[in-house]
């Protein structure tokens, strides 16, 4: 028969044992390290006791112990361990206080402790314990190993415990205060003894107990309370010890120096070569730092590395030299940008990945040349500033750097340099809309091969110069690739066709970037089946008026447009209608997000409540909204609110937007919390007005109080009682009027023929906006005007293309009465309205340049080659 040494019970009920020396055996590294530490300090002439084997978890079934107990997964794991057992009759005994002497088996076994040899000599030290006292091995093991001892001469084995005894006997025997790292949580110690208060402190700081505003010190302790304690200590960590393992420094001979090391624990690292200057270096997740210095003078260094762990640190420091002596040379600079001036071309020494400047070199007495294979693109070749005005029209160039010391010289290899708009080169796209429907904005990812309209749009981009916009499909920019045509089709201006059911991936190009988008094609037609209601219930008096909005989305998750299913009128359980439901003020079917605004009116007779329905086509029900209606009138409360559920309380100076307005409404209520309708201003009883005009205006109006943006900003809508205010609700003002964001000009421009150049074709390429809007253009004196049409208001400036030639004095825009296109031309005479066009022998440079509005600086400019034949 397999027996195991027992956490024990009361002597009415003797757990199972098996003879004196009965002991258990297995691999402790389930526990962690605190166990093999903490034998570590006990008594090294502990013997090995006889052990019994560990207990399989689907034997271990205690009749009181059950899975969601608080106390299971502390009994179960060391049951498992074989560190406790329960009673004869099958039960743990959860409840019951455990005793010292129980204690001090759970601590031999939990700590593997041996019965000593001289077990008579170690147990003289109690007058109420001897060697055939039960438990008395035990008792032996853990007086020797220092775990668990007794007082005045005495063990009191069959005492209980208390609460803040059971910490100080956890904490001395397993030496948990080795584990404190970091500040005290903060505990309630009051009613701790003075004994055992720094030992509830550790358990507390540990998260071994949760009763921080009482520990409950003198309460005793129960044996599944003290499994589950044991069991939290025995899986204690160890706290890494903070180090700095390695730090080696070293000079790369470009009066740089490279500082890298490991350290273990640090939360952060800080290298310093002097007081003043700190810096942070980047820390890896294994604990490995790396830090290259910026230029230095050349000399002797100490460099000074602190690790960090909250408050704690340790440091070290480490010496190098730093020098100048270049043995190799590398040409770095891979592309310009044509339309910045004061650009250097670029090199590092040494194989070194940061450049270094002409200037530190020639200050070191070397000499340094550029060399480039288009001798027009430098400006200056000891400094390697080039010519920007020589910079249109070439594509690449290569150029190499020479340098020279004593008569020694040592220069790189020749380096392909592109010469790019850094303007409409595209570095990033992070964002983009797969559309159907037109505007519809697909977000499962799956379309239907019977959508229509489907297409990649409004791609969120970032050019090489920083700038961030906006384009659309039909940009020059923009490639766009099928992987597979025989499940969708994709043209030039990422317009899609859906094939047959499957998967495709769709790659969007932008230069060298690529992104690429996995869609999922269905051979399901798209039908409404879920909506969702801006309003659980409606609860109206006889008359009363209410709004709520309507989205409606399909199996895919996507909001349904065009959905005009009549909602039925609600009637009560007599069958009488009681709320009427009529379309919205705006449309009568929902929108691209799939919403719909509806107006209720309560019956002026009827009364009782229904439910209102939103169904499909098919007649499934996809929401509803519980109705009540009665005839009570008697205001109980009012309360200030937006008229409409589709409203908000932002504003919008955006003269594109409609978001200018918004309309309150003072509702009230009767006792049953049931709407009554707009208070009515014009009894005077309140009055309305904003807490900044500059901000809103607010009137009020046929119970409404109609609230207007004025200017961006934050201010309160007002409604008082005489002096008081006793209504106001918080409204924001933006203003999202587009902008132009980047402008990108057609790269090499020539013209090479007779005639004009249009605009749009030939030499804008695009024109980002901050904000949705349609870009118009207009003549203007010669220069070209780009707007935004706003009906019945003023129309949104953008900026201005002008015209600048030294060749052609007057070349400037026209607009072709003939084709109603705007043309680049070499004149035009106001007079005889002719317009004349560069003509053959013509040869020079126009330059096209747009400025937004309101700025001085240039958004883009190109230059345009003339060479007429």
């Amino acid at each position: 028969m397999i027996l195991c040494l027992a956490l024990v019970g009361t002597y009415m009920k003797p757990p199972i044992l098996t003879g004196k020396n009965a002991r258990r055996k297995q691999s402790m590294s389930n526990t962690k390290k605190i166990r093999n530490i903490a034998v570590s300090s006990m008594a090294a002439t502990a013997a090995v006791a006889a052990v019994a084997p560990v207990v399989s978890a689907d034997s271990i079934n205690f009749s009181d112990v059950q899975k969601g107990d608080s106390h299971y997964d502390g009994i179960m794991a060391l049951a498992e361990q074989g560190i406790v057992a329960g009673y004869e009759d099958g039960s743990f005994g959860v409840y019951d206080n455990v005793t010292r002497q129980q204690v001090a088996v759970m601590l031999a076994n939990a700590l593997d402790l041996g019965t000593p040899s001289d077990i008579d000599s170690v147990l003289s030290a109690y007058d109420d314990v001897d060697a055939d006292s039960l438990y008395a091995e035990q008792i032996a093991a853990v007086t020797e190993a220092g775990a668990f001892t007794g007082n005045n001469g005495k063990f009191n084995p069959s005492k209980e415990i208390s609460r803040e005894q059971m910490a100080s006997v956890l904490v001395s025997g397993l030496g948990l205060e080795d584990y404190v790292s970091g500040d005290d949580v903060d505990v309630n110690l009051d009613n701790v003894s003075q004994s055992h208060a720094d030992n509830v402190q550790v358990l507390a700081n540990l998260g071994l107990t949760v009763a921080l505003d009482d520990f409950h010190p003198s309460e005793k302790i129960s044996r599944g309370a003290f499994a589950t304690m044991l069991h939290g200590a025995l899986n204690v960590e160890q706290p890494a010890t903070l180090e700095i393992e390695k730090v080696n420094a070293a000079g790369n001979n470009d009066l740089t120096a490279t500082i890298n090391g490991s350290v273990t624990s640090a939360d952060r690292v800080t290298i310093s070569l002097d007081e003043e200057n700190v810096i942070e270096a980047d820390l890896d997740d294994e604990g490995n730092f790396t830090f290259t210095t910026d230029k230095l003078k050349q000399g002797e260094y100490t460099a000074t590395v602190v690790a960090h762990q909250g408050e704690e640190t340790v440091e070290r420091t480490v010496d190098f030299t730093v020098g100048l002596e270049v043995n190799a040379v590398t040409a770095t600079t891979l592309a310009v940008d044509k339309d910045t001036d004061e650009q250097f071309l670029e090199f590092a020494i040494n194989e070194s990945d940061k450049n270094i400047d002409v200037a530190t070199l020639v200050e070191n007495g070397y000499d340094v040349e550029f060399q480039s294979t288009n001798t027009d693109v430098l400006a200056n070749k000891s400094t390697g500033e080039l010519n920007q005005s020589k910079l249109s029209g070439v594509e690449q160039f290569e150029y190499k750097v020479v340098v020279t010391k004593d008569d020694v010289t040592i220069e790189s290899d020749l380096t392909e340099v592109n010469v790019e708009s850094y303007a409409s080169s595209v570095t990033s796209i992070s964002d983009y809309d797969l559309l159907f429907d037109t505007n519809v904005v697909n977000k499962g990812g799956v379309i239907s091969v019977t959508d229509e309209k489907v297409s990649l749009n409004n791609f969120d981009v970032t050019y090489k110069n920083g700038d961030e916009a906006e384009i659309n499909g039909t940009n020059s920019q923009v490639d766009f690739s099928s992987s597979d045509e025989s499940v969708a089709l994709i043209d030039e201006d990422g317009n899609i066709t859906p094939v047959s059911a499957g998967q495709v991936t769709f790659t969007i190009e932008a230069g060298n970037v690529e992104e690429q988008v996995t869609v999922t094609v269905s051979d399901e037609e798209r039908e409404a089946t879920s909506a969702e209601l801006s309003k659980e219930t409606i609860g109206l008096v006889s008359s009363a008026e209410d709004t709520f909005e309507l989205t409606v989305t399909d199996q895919f998750g996507d909001a349904v447009k065009g959905f005009d299913k009549d909602i039925a009128n609600v009637k009560n359980s007599d069958n009488e209608q009681i709320l009427a439901v009529t379309n919205g003020p705006d449309t009568d079917s929902t929108d691209a997000e799939g919403k719909r605004t509806f107006t209720v009116e309560a019956d002026d007779t009827n009364e009782g409540t229904g439910a209102l329905e939103v169904t499909n086509a098919a007649g499934d029900v996809l929401g509803t909204i519980d109705v009540t209606v009665d005839a009570d009138t008697e205001v109980a409360s009012r309360q200030l609110e937006l008229a409409s559920d589709a409203a908000d309380t932002t504003l919008d100076l955006n003269p594109l937007d409609t978001d200018k307005e918004v309309t309150l409404a003072l509702n009230e209520y009767n006792a049953s919390g049931l709407k009554i309708g707009g208070y009515d201003f014009s009894s005077g009883d309140y009055t309305v007005e904003s807490s900044n005009t500059d901000v809103i205006t607010a009137d009020s109006e046929d119970g409404q109080i109609n609230v207007t943006a004025e200017s961006e900003g934050t201010a309160k809508v007002l409604v008082k009682e005489g002096s008081v205010v006793r209504y106001e609700m918080d409204i924001t003002v933006e203003d999202t009027t587009p902008s132009v964001s980047n402008v990108s000009f057609q790269e090499n421009i020539e013209i090479t023929s007779a005639g004009t150049l249009n605009l749009e074709d030939d030499i804008l390429d695009n024109v980002s906006l901050t904000s949705e809007g349609t870009v118009a253009y207009e003549v203007d004196n010669g220069d070209v005007v780009a707007y935004i049409d706003v009906d019945d208001e003023d129309d949104i400036t953008l900026g201005t293309i002008d015209v600048l030639s030294n060749d052609f004095d007057n070349a400037q825009f026209v607009n072709d009465s003939d084709s109603d296109n705007i043309e680049l031309a070499k004149n035009y005479d106001d007079d005889a309205s002719e317009i004349t066009g560069f003509e053959s022998s013509d040869e020079g440079t126009v330059v096209v340049r747009f400025t937004a509005e309101g700025e001085t600086n240039a958004k883009a400019a190109r230059s345009i080659h003339v060479n007429v034949e």
